[in-house]
């Protein structure tokens, strides 16, 4: 996420987020039509905020099987403004990955039951961190999560069935943005 950069892609060339658009009229009449606007990836709008702001912020994730860590950084600098620890609630469903797999395939709301419970962890996690700092949580642009192949098909909502049987074969197996 970029903001302020004089070298900008052309205005033309970017998409908008909807959320951003439903919003933009209005930001940019609050702001009296100056506002700052952080772009991802060099391609899309993300956020229109009305006048100049300051503060550019993300988060780092480790989805780890047993714990979930979160680092909360400062993206202009680099800086880690707040960290947060917590046990990885899908343990209560399975120790280890073939139990939390194996959960999804015999329950049927397994899947549902593991991606929420991490979800609304993180979700917790970030309040904390962004309280912490003395930032919103909308102030946070960008999240990048790690983690094992089987913490990935869960954070994301995808079955891990075909990670607990030969041939081994995730959904997915690179990186994806969302």
């Amino acid at each position: 996420v970029r903001r302020g950069d004089p070298n900008l892609p052309d205005a033309d060339s970017l998409s908008m987020d909807y959320s951003t658009l439903q919003t933009l009229s209005d930001t940019l009449r609050v702001g009296d039509f100056k506002a700052t606007v952080s772009v991802w990836q060099d391609r899309e709008i993300i956020r229109v905020e009305p006048g100049y702001a300051e503060g550019l912020y993300g988060a780092a994730v480790d989805i780890g099987t047993t714990t979930l860590a979160l680092y909360l950084c400062n993206l202009d600098n680099g800086d880690i403004l707040a960290a947060e620890a917590e046990m990885n609630p899908q343990i209560v469903y399975g120790e280890d990955i073939m139990s939390r797999i194996q959960y999804t395939i015999t329950n049927e709301s397994g899947l549902e039951t593991l991606h929420k419970a991490v979800i609304q962890t993180l979700n917790q996690m970030l309040k904390r961190a962004a309280k912490s700092a003395s930032i919103k949580t909308d102030d946070i642009l960008e999240l990048v999560a790690v983690g094992n192949t089987t913490m990935h098909h869960l954070l994301l909502n995808l079955s891990p069935k075909h990670l607990g049987r030969s041939p081994f074969v995730p959904a997915i197996h690179h990186a994806l943005d969302i």
